[in-house]
């Protein structure tokens, strides 16, 4: 087991959390933390601050005074793309999620020559 299967529920948080924000067409660039708790009402109120600190932290959105959040492309982007757990979580979430999919080859050349490198 990897550590971030420890950490699943906040890998799914933070999955969850940006569907919330960047899944829907907004007509302003904001958000307030009460709308996301409505939406995901079963994530506690210290998982989701954590959250929004872990996409505060990577630049995918800013955290305002009084509740509200500031929404940006770079937010919306990653998600559209699939990749907000791995700007979150960074490289060593990506080596332990894609480790398994990687494979290193090695051949030999006509000449007896051995060479190799990793194959995905």
């Amino acid at each position: 087991m990897n550590r971030f299967q420890d950490a699943a529920g906040v890998v799914v948080a933070v999955d969850r959390v940006s569907t919330v924000i960047y899944g829907t067409v907004r007509t302003v660039p904001e958000i307030t933390i009460e709308s996301i708790t409505a939406e995901v009402p079963d994530i506690a109120a210290d998982l989701l601050d954590d959250t929004i600190d872990a996409l505060d932290g990577a630049g995918l959105l800013r955290r305002r005074a009084e509740g509200r959040l500031s929404l940006n492309a770079i937010g919306k982007r990653a998600h559209e793309e699939g990749c907000v757990p791995e700007l979150v979580f960074g490289e060593a979430f990506i080596l332990e999620k894609y480790s398994p999919a990687v494979v290193h080859l090695i051949v030999r050349t006509v000449e007896g020559d051995e060479r190799g490198g990793p194959a995905s």
